[in-house]
């Protein structure tokens, strides 16, 4: 049970109620739709946006889809002090991510979404195990 993609061409939505469905995904490209200022869900088992976030306030939710949305267009997504303890796998959907900011949050392990990569992240050492592009490691050198 997803929301269909095309959902995100009624910019002009500024509540959309979405209880009493089935639905565990909620396209990450809603963040597009500009008029959005409401939002109503329920139920559990949420995949996208993750459960943690589904449970927080309505603008919490956008917020969250705006920055996807965002990045989507800048290559640019800024998680910082987002409460995250894990990265989602929401991150593999942004195609032409240059830079991701995780700065200030409680992150434990980045094997969860790294292990969905497909090799598109490389391993660097440190005090913790960091994975980066590898494009922008070459980037950097130039």
């Amino acid at each position: 049970p997803f929301l269909p993609e095309s959902i995100c061409n009624s910019t002009n939505v500024k509540k959309l109620l979405l209880d009493g469905n089935p639905l565990i995904q909620l396209p990450l490209h809603m963040g597009s739709m500009q008029s959005l200022r409401k939002l109503t869900y329920s139920g559990k088992g949420w995949i996208s946006p993750p459960q943690k976030i589904m449970d927080m306030k309505s603008d919490q939710v956008i917020k969250y889809l705006q920055k996807y949305d965002q990045a989507k267009r800048t290559g640019v997504l800024d998680m910082r002090d987002s409460g995250m303890e894990h990265l989602h796998s929401d991150i593999l959907a942004v195609d032409g991510l240059k830079f991701l900011d995780v700065s200030k949050n409680k992150l434990t392990d980045l094997t969860f979404v790294m292990g969905e990569a497909d090799g598109r992240f490389t391993p660097l050492k440190g005090e913790r195990e960091v994975y980066v592009d590898p494009a922008l490691v070459e980037e950097k050198r130039e």
